[in-house]
């Protein structure tokens, strides 16, 4: 297999507003020749599953897992990682939409032996008209083409095959959904790896149009917050971190957060030279 990069997608129903177009804007800003694309079907009832069927006859390289219940965001994510074939894996949710050589300053991050996760700069749709998205691209302005963040954006996220190996692959005690994206950061930073957004690969992302759809979602963000807060207790970022806490954004913003912290905490820089001279 000559693909470089090997993409898995998570569906639950939505098709009209979310699949279809993704999978559209997918193949028509990304050459098919490049990528396998991996979906998870978690038992969708409203006709995705039969447009899938006819896909995966369309396209050769298209593999679609279909699961009998809803698995859930971290399940569903690493049934997709244990069947990919290639070196570098990118997970994209179903409602985003793409543009051109949106994959292509990921993959060069990557090259970056420091680089942990990369994820594309996402244009959400909270605040921008789907048909201004390319208008959008064009008023970012940053003076870096990466910026270092504790949390990347999952809507669109490429790691290496090997780190999934070194730190592990999604915690399911996050199941069904919310905070596992934070796990992977913190485990992969707790490695000794670099985050990044990438200012130079956009998306259009169609704020959270499955996870508030999730039955009884609150309560599972909640549950999975105070799981995440236990589970690094000791972790002085995190520790550091609950400032800002927010029933909407755990961690925000983001960059910002990760940058005072390591200017302030003698703790990181001393985790950091010892890590450093035990190598």
């Amino acid at each position: 297999m000559n693909k470089k990069f090997s993409i898995i997608t998570l569906t639950y129903n939505n098709f009209e507003n979310t699949t279809l177009p993704y999978i559209k804007s997918l193949y028509a800003n990304t050459p098919e020749e490049i990528f396998e694309l991996i979906i998870v079907d978690n038992n969708s009832t409203d006709g995705t599953k039969e447009y899938l069927q006819e896909l995966e006859k369309e396209k050769n390289n298209l593999k679609v897992i279909y699961n009998d219940s809803n698995q859930g965001y971290s399940k569903g994510n690493n049934q997709g990682i244990e069947i990919a074939k290639t070196d570098f894996i990118a997970f994209l949710n179903n409602d985003i939409l793409l543009s051109p050589e949106w994959y292509t300053p990921l993959l060069e991050k990557l090259n970056d032996k420091q680089t942990g996760i990369v994820s594309a700069y996402a244009i959400q749709s909270a605040f921008v008209k789907e048909k201004d998205f390319a208008k959008a691209i064009n008023k970012v302005q940053k003076e870096e083409n990466y910026t270092e963040t504790f949390k990347c954006e999952f809507s669109c996220a490429m790691i290496k095959r090997d780190l999934i190996k070194e730190v592990g692959m999604f915690d399911e005690n996050f199941t069904p959904a919310y905070f596992e994206d934070d796990d992977f950061c913190v485990r992969v930073i707790n490695s000794g790896y670099k985050n990044y957004i990438c200012n130079t690969s956009f998306i259009y992302h169609k704020t959270s149009s499955t996870g508030k759809k999730l039955p009884e979602c609150e309560k599972y963000y909640n549950k999975n917050k105070n799981y995440f807060i236990e589970k690094y207790k000791n972790n002085p970022f995190i520790k550091y971190s609950q400032q800002y806490l927010s029933e909407y954004n755990f961690i925000y913003p983001r960059y910002e957060q990760l940058k005072s912290y390591r200017s302030t905490s003698i703790k990181y820089w001393a985790e950091k030279v010892l890590r450093y001279i035990t190598k």
